[in-house]
């Protein structure tokens, strides 16, 4: 597969760059820039990089680095985990797009990553590098935190996804024991169940995908039913590609 464009991305070259989030509604790829404290929006139709949001701790904060996890939500805003526990609401409908609320997640370190609940408008984050970690759980209606989920066993926290049929969020826990998968109920705000899915591998990131298949990042990547957490399949890359053992 060779490289059939590249983009230009202004400012500091990209030597630290953490997640990114394709809008489909809006055909724009939003990505964040550690390298120049911001959050990069490209036109993805048409490969052109349309601007930065600033405003962020990035990197550098006293209290953890960011930029880290981001998403959009259908009203147009995105969420951004950043250093010293906050997380960062930009409003994109606004010309230029700008932070209008930063939300302290009462941490002592970076926020992470995050997740989406549509139904009841809740995010959900990973406070990956607190002792213990834990999972912040905010109104994306008010803004404001309403509650913690603990992970008193986890060395971290990774990916969280929504699982929509089920009504829980997903998060990758690495545990002295290897990965798990945690279940996460966003109104009564506590775990629910777990799937040991690895012990040789600390687990990183997840994905959803049609009948409740679970792709998991840890070491090989392999795929789980996500309803009773049985492994389906185990994925190798073999000669620059992926094929199923």
């Amino acid at each position: 597969m060779a490289v059939t464009k590249a983009i230009a991305i202004p400012g500091a070259p990209l030597a630290s760059t953490d997640l990114l989030w394709v809008d489909q509604a809006s055909e724009r790829l939003y990505f964040a820039d550690r390298s120049n404290f911001g959050v990069d929006i490209v036109d993805a139709e048409n490969d052109v990089f349309l601007g930065r949001v600033s405003g962020f701790v990035g990197p550098t904060g006293p209290g953890g680095g960011g930029l880290n996890g981001v998403l959009v939500t259908p009203d147009n805003k995105l969420w951004v985990g950043d250093g010293n526990s906050l997380v960062q609401v930009v409003d994109l409908s606004l010309n230029p797009p700008r932070i209008v609320q930063s939300i302290n997640t009462r941490g002592t370190n970076r926020a992470d990553e995050l997740a989406y609940d549509p139904v009841d408008r809740i995010i959900i984050i990973g406070n990956d590098r607190e002792s213990p970690p834990y999972a912040t759980l905010i109104s994306a209606d008010t803004f404001t935190v309403l509650g913690i989920v603990p992970f008193p066993e986890g060395s971290g926290l990774e990916q969280p996804v929504w699982n929509p049929q089920l009504h829980v969020f997903m998060i990758n826990v690495p545990t002295s024991r290897g990965a798990e998968i945690a279940l996460v109920d966003p109104t009564a705000k506590k775990v629910t169940g777990t799937y040991a899915v690895g012990s040789n591998c600390g687990g990183t990131g997840l994905a959803l995908g049609p009948f409740q298949r679970l792709l998991v990042a840890c070491g090989a990547p392999f795929i789980i039913n996500a309803v009773n957490g049985s492994i389906l399949n185990t994925i190798t890359a073999r000669a620059g590609k992926f094929s199923s053992a």
